[in-house]
C-alpha cells in the first residue's frame, strides 16, 4: 500500500496469521487502528508490527488492551518507548519471527490440551463435579444430582474419606456425611485424587513420572507439617504436589520420543528441564500444565503451582508453592540426581513460619533428622535450634526419612 494514503501495510502469513505493519505513530483516528479493530475479530492471530518510527500514542491506553478480548493480538516493537503504557497481557516481541514462533507454540499447546481433555477418561462425573466446584455458589444438592447415577464414584469417595479420616470412631456411609465432615474443599481434593488416578491410566507409559508426582505430594505435605500449617493447608499442599507435573505428562503424551530425548539431555548434560523442553517443543511443562490444569477445572492454588514450580522469579510464591518446590527440588537433587530448581531462597521464610507455629519450650525435644538423633548433647538453645531447622542438610534428612517411610509402607510405589 502507498504509505502516504495508507501509512501501514497488511501482510498475510501462513496458518491464518495477519500482520499489520505501521510506519508512524498510531493515534485514535489513525486508519491502522480501525483496521486492527476489524481484523482482530476476523483472524485468530494478528501481529501489529511497529517499525522504528512507529509507536502507540498514550491516548490508546484504554483501547489497545480491549482488542485482546476480540482475538489474539501480538505486538512487535524493538524499543520499549514504542509502547509507552501497560499492555495488560498483550505479548510484545523484538521481531516478527519470535512472534510467529510464539503463535506456533500456542497452537501446539491448544492441540495437545484438546487431545487430552477429549479423551473419554476425562468426560466422567469426577470432571463434571470439579467444573461445578469452580462455582462458589454450588450446593450439595447439585453435587448429589450428578453422583446419583455414579455409585462407583460415591463408593470411591467414601473409601478415600474414611481412609483419610484422622479418627476411626465412625464410618461415613453416605455422601452428605462426607461433605459435612470434609467440606467442599475436602470433596474437591478427593476428586483431584480421582483425576490423578485417571492420569495413571491415560499415561500408563509414564510410570516413573507418576511415581515422582506421588512422592512429591507426600513430601510436600510433610514440609507443611514440619512448619506447623493447619490440616486444611496441608491438604492443599498435598493436592498441588500430586498434580504439579501434569505438563510433563502432556508433552510426553504428545511425542514420547522427543520428550525422552529432552530428558536424556537433562540427565546427561545437567540442562534444566524447562530449557531442554523449550529447545525441543518451544514450550515447557509449566506453561502447558497450567493450561491443562484449568481445562481439568483444577483450583487456582494448584494451577499456579503447576505453572510456577520452577520459576524462582515469580513474586507470589506462598507456603503451598514453596512446599512443593522444596519437595520437588529435593527429589530432583538427592534422589533423581538431575538439575534442580534451587529452593534455598525459601528457607528463611519457612524457618520463620516454623518458629511462629512452634512454642519455645526448653523441655521439648527438638525435631531432629536421623543422623543427629544420638547427638542430644548440644550447646544450641532451643530457639536457635528452631531457627537452624531449615538448613539444606537438615531438610534433606527429614525428607529422606519420610520418603523411606513412604516407600516401605507402599512398596508398589517403587517403579510406579
Amino acid at each position: 500500500m502507498n504509505s502516504q494514503s495508507n501509512p501501514f501495510q497488511l501482510k498475510k502469513h501462513a496458518d491464518d496469521i495477519l500482520e499489520i505493519i505501521v510506519e508512524e505513530q498510531i493515534t485514535p483516528n489513525h486508519k491502522a487502528l480501525a483496521v486492527l479493530q476489524a481484523m482482530t475479530q476476523k483472524f485468530p492471530f494478528v501481529i501489529l508490527t511497529l517499525n522504528p518510527k512507529a509507536s502507540l500514542h498514550p491516548t490508546l491506553e484504554t483501547i489497545i488492551p480491549d482488542l485482546q478480548l476480540l482475538g489474539s493480538l501480538l505486538i512487535v516493537a524493538t524499543e520499549p518507548a514504542q509502547t509507552p503504557f501497560p499492555l495488560y497481557g498483550i505479548r510484545t516481541f523484538s521481531d516478527i519471527h519470535a512472534a510467529k514462533f510464539r503463535i506456533r507454540n500456542e497452537r501446539l499447546i491448544e492441540t495437545i490440551v484438546k487431545r487430552i481433555v477429549s479423551l473419554p477418561s476425562f468426560k466422567s462425573s469426577t470432571n463434571k463435579i470439579l467444573r461445578m466446584l469452580c462455582n462458589p455458589e454450588v450446593t450439595f444438592e447439585q453435587i448429589e444430582e450428578v453422583t446419583n447415577n455414579d455409585q462407583m464414584l460415591v463408593n470411591r469417595m467414601l473409601k478415600i474419606a474414611n481412609s483419610s479420616s484422622s479418627s476411626n470412631r465412625f464410618q461415613m456411609t453416605d455422601l452428605k456425611t462426607v461433605v459435612k465432615f470434609l467440606g467442599i474443599e475436602g470433596i474437591r481434593q478427593i476428586l483431584i485424587q480421582e483425576t490423578f488416578n485417571t492420569l495413571t491410566k491415560v499415561f500408563v507409559a509414564q510410570r516413573d513420572k507418576m511415581s515422582h508426582m506421588r512422592r512429591c505430594s507426600i513430601l510436600s505435605a510433610h514440609v507443611g507439617k514440619m512448619i506447623g500449617l493447619d490440616l486444611a493447608m496441608i491438604g492443599k499442599i498435598k493436592a498441588a504436589g500430586l498434580m504439579h507435573d501434569i505438563g510433563s505428562l502432556a508433552l510426553s503424551f504428545h511425542n514420547s520420543t522427543e520428550y525422552a530425548a529432552a530428558i536424556r539431555r537433562v540427565r546427561n548434560e545437567r540442562v534444566p528441564v524447562c530449557e531442554a523442553e523449550k529447545d525441543v517443543f518451544g514450550i515447557d511443562h509449566q506453561e502447558i500444565g497450567q493450561i491443562l490444569g484449568k481445562e481439568l477445572s483444577l483450583p487456582d492454588y494448584i494451577t499456579i503451582v503447576v505453572g510456577t514450580h520452577h520459576n524462582l522469579e515469580y513474586e507470589k510464591h506462598d507456603f503451598i508453592s514453596m512446599s512443593v518446590m522444596l519437595a520437588n527440588g529435593f527429589l530432583n537433587e538427592q534422589i533423581e540426581q538431575i538439575s534442580f530448581t534451587d529452593y534455598e531462597k525459601f528457607m528463611p521464610t519457612l524457618a520463620e513460619e516454623y518458629a511462629k507455629n512452634t512454642p519455645s519450650q526448653t523441655d521439648k525435644k527438638p525435631y531432629k533428622p536421623i543422623e543427629t538423633a544420638d547427638a542430644d548433647e548440644t550447646d544450641e538453645p532451643p530457639e536457635e535450634q528452631n531457627q537452624n531447622l531449615f538448613t539444606s542438610a537438615r531438610v534433606c534428612a527429614f525428607l529422606k526419612e519420610e520418603l523411606d517411610n513412604f516407600i516401605m509402607a507402599t512398596p508398589e510405589s517403587q517403579g510406579l
